[in-house]
């Protein structure tokens, strides 16, 4: 949890603090601003997040412009708003990747500023840059007491030209002076926020918030093992399989342990996408089967018997 003051920013589980306030977390109103709430329905590990913070404050409702799922297996409330027009081809569901992320914009209208005004909360959090993290940004300078946190996950990797960085960057810069604080996963986040967006490194936290507890789960107690192959090492990736991701390689060094070291290792792939089949073809070639396995997409509760077989 965070507590909040005009000078500085530090952790705590217990308080809130503004201009001329300190209140414990559970009488504070919280905003989740997103643009898009998960991938095709699926929560994944931002699930376990929303659902404890839900439990800390006094209210608190994620505002969104996108969710597949039914807000129904939510334990916190949904407000849909904005529409979206994305002026490029979304990775996960295009069937040819660029090494990069996907360059282009998404615009979307300004419908997150009217319901937060009308729904107002003491502490907005905005989910990375985007127009819809803009909006809520200025619904701060409408709402009496409001303070922003803004997450940011890392230092983006996309590659971009001189223009359109140009514009990003003033774009981000605008944020980052409407923003009170900062929570970035790395250090590569922190000097991204500090050294690119001049952001004064006291209101940057960088601290691990995108760590799943799902380890110390109910559902890892109780998961069952996954069907043990005879190897003595068992290697796990669970993610997109798409091209930036790198799967590929790993495939590529499973083909020289493979000539080295046979029968001594299984590599288990969770997750799908449109870069499946080119694996799965690579696979074949390098005559890997049964030595790397798909899983495909798993629900998020059946990870744990994955985790707990890999090394």
């Amino acid at each position: 949890m965070l507590c909040f003051d005009t000078r500085y920013y530090r952790s705590s589980s217990e308080v809130f603090r503004g201009p001329h306030m300190i209140m414990p977390l559970k009488n504070v109103t919280c905003a989740w601003v997103t643009p898009v709430l998960g991938v095709e329905g699926n929560l994944l590990y931002f699930g376990p997040l929303l659902n404890t913070l839900s439990k800390h404050f006094k209210s608190f409702t994620v505002f969104t412009g996108e969710y597949k799922g039914s807000p129904d297996d939510a334990d916190f409330d949904i407000e849909f708003c904005g529409k979206f027009k994305r002026l490029y081809k979304n990775e996960r569901f295009s069937s040819t990747q660029a090494d990069g992320y996907s360059t282009g914009v998404s615009v979307v209208t300004p419908a997150v500023l009217k319901k937060l005004v009308a729904k107002p909360a003491q502490l907005i959090i905005i989910n990375e840059f985007s127009l819809f993290s803009f909006y809520a940004a200025l619904a701060k300078l409408l709402i009496k007491n409001a303070r922003v946190l803004c997450i940011v996950e890392s230092k983006p990797r996309f590659s971009e030209g001189r223009v359109l960085g140009a514009i990003r960057r003033q774009f981000r810069r605008m944020i980052t002076r409407l923003a009170d604080a900062f929570l970035t996963n790395n250090r590569s986040g922190l000097e991204y926020l500090v050294e690119d967006l001049r952001v004064d490194s006291n209101r940057v936290i960088a601290r691990p918030y995108l760590v799943s507890d799902i380890c110390g789960s109910q559902e890892w107690a109780r998961s069952r093992p996954l069907e043990q192959h005879n190897a003595k090492v068992s290697l796990l990736y669970v993610g997109q399989l798409i091209k930036r991701k790198g799967v590929h390689l790993a495939i590529e060094t499973c083909r020289i342990l493979a000539s080295k070291y046979p029968d001594q290792f299984v590599l288990h792939l969770v997750g799908d996408g449109p870069y499946r089949g080119e694996l799965e073809r690579l696979v074949d070639i390098y005559n890997l089967t049964g030595l790397v396995i798909f899983h495909g997409r798993q629900r998020y509760v059946d990870l744990p018997r994955f985790y707990h077989a890999a090394d």
